[in-house]
């Protein structure tokens, strides 16, 4: 159940939702349980950030100072994550609403983690760029530069990825899974 719980956190989260099924069962492996009590301070704003962590058990309000965000996290949420990623100080308090178990994880193990998926995707990506055929007329230092710039997302069944008439802003290259491809006329009339 708690397995399930962490893979689900992961998958919910607007960056560790792209990370492959080998990276998300490293993150299980290296994450500890722990107890926190009712009306204690996880961390204060400001402060440094030295853990990731998911909700097992147990509400937690999350403030910002000089604002009026107030929201209360629950189980299967993850926090801590943005001071690990970008080096900074932490952006909002975090205080325990009841009792709390928190799946926790130490910056140096989130960090190594997040190092050897990048490593990985873009050797991954690499390799989808040597084989598609319109590229081939690129040298190898662009694409590297290429490889360098691309972003992996998955989108879920009838996600929509552009527009009739939308402004292009990049550019697709589809690895896996199908697609519906629709064509309009050419009067604007036409749907």
């Amino acid at each position: 159940q708690d397995a399930k719980l962490i893979e689900d956190a992961l998958l919910s989260h607007f960056f560790l939702q792209n990370l492959e099924k080998q990276a998300r069962t490293e993150i299980i492996k290296e994450l500890s349980l722990i107890f926190v009590e009712k009306g204690k301070t996880i961390f204060p704003e400001g402060s440094i950030g030295n853990y990731f962590y998911i909700i097992k058990e147990g509400q937690i309000e999350l403030t910002v100072q000089n604002t009026n965000l107030k929201k209360t996290l629950s189980a299967g949420e993850c926090f801590g994550e943005i001071a690990l990623l970008l080096n900074c100080p932490r952006t909002a308090t975090l205080k325990t609403l009841s009792d709390v178990f928190l799946w926790s994880m130490e910056k140096k193990n989130f960090n190594k983690i997040i190092e050897h998926i990048t490593h990985l995707s873009f050797e991954e990506t690499k390799k989808v760029i040597q084989n598609i055929p319109m590229l081939s007329i690129l040298d190898h230092d662009k694409k590297l530069s290429l490889t360098h710039h691309l972003y992996k997302f998955t989108l879920p069944p009838g996600s929509q990825i552009t527009t009739k008439n939308a402004k292009p802003t990049s550019v697709f290259f589809i690895k896996e899974g199908d697609y519906l491809f629709i064509q309009f006329g050419h009067n604007d009339d036409d749907t």
